[in-house]
């Protein structure tokens, strides 16, 4: 079981639930940058996968995905097809729900919530 992202957190707590999602994209590669992670884009997915970050500190479990972000601690190569298409489900729940409310917000706030247990969370199911 890993903590609570904090740093994620008080990344996202700079940024208005009103920024459009190319503007939150933009942000979080330049916050991963800014803690020595790298990005690169899977074609088959869509997802930008942003390793070298660290489980319980920049991102919870295994992986989280915002928007078409995936934050996690293996690169590209290393990332199974079944783990990439279950993230990039997370990528399309969440721009779903973000062209009807201010998402992001509302789904870290649960995520607070259930931070230990995937088989709880509703974005799981």
């Amino acid at each position: 079981m890993t903590g609570i992202p904090v740093k994620l957190y008080e990344f996202l707590a700079t940024v208005p639930p009103w920024v459009p999602s190319h503007e939150l994209r933009k942000r979080t590669i330049a916050w991963v940058g800014k803690n020595q992670g790298v990005c690169e884009r899977d074609t088959g997915t869509g997802l930008t996968v942003c390793s070298g970050l660290k489980s319980g500190v920049h991102f919870g479990r295994s992986g989280q995905t915002i928007g078409s972000i995936l934050l996690t601690d293996k690169k590209l190569a290393d990332l199974t097809p079944d783990f990439l298409n279950h993230e990039a489900e997370h990528m399309r729940q969440y721009h779903y729900y973000q062209s009807l409310t201010d998402f992001w917000p509302v789904y870290f706030v649960y995520y607070l919530d259930q931070p230990s247990n995937p088989c709880d969370n509703i974005y799981e199911k």
